[in-house]
C-alpha cells in the first residue's frame, strides 16, 4: 500500500539557529541526510527511478528582513 503524502513525516524535528545582521534575520536548520524510510517514500511519491543516494531534506534557511 503506497502511503499518502500527509502520512509522510520527517523522523527529525527541525530545530532553527537564529541570526541577525543589520535588519536582517536569518534562521537555519542543519540535520543529518534522510533515512532510506524517508528517501523510499519520496521515490514513491515522485515515480522518480533515479533518487540520489544522499539527500538532505531536512536543511533550511530563512531569510527575512
Amino acid at each position: 500500500m503506497v502511503e499518502q503524502a500527509e502520512d509522510i513525516k520527517p523522523v527529525t524535528n527541525l530545530t532553527f539557529e537564529k541570526y541577525e545582521s543589520n535588519g536582517w534575520e536569518f534562521y537555519h536548520a542543519n540535520n543529518p541526510m534522510l533515512s532510506a524510510k524517508e528517501l523510499d517514500q519520496i521515490s514513491d511519491k515522485t515515480g522518480t527511478m533515479g533518487m540520489p543516494e544522499v539527500v538532505y531534506g531536512n536543511n533550511r534557511l530563512y531569510i527575512v528582513n
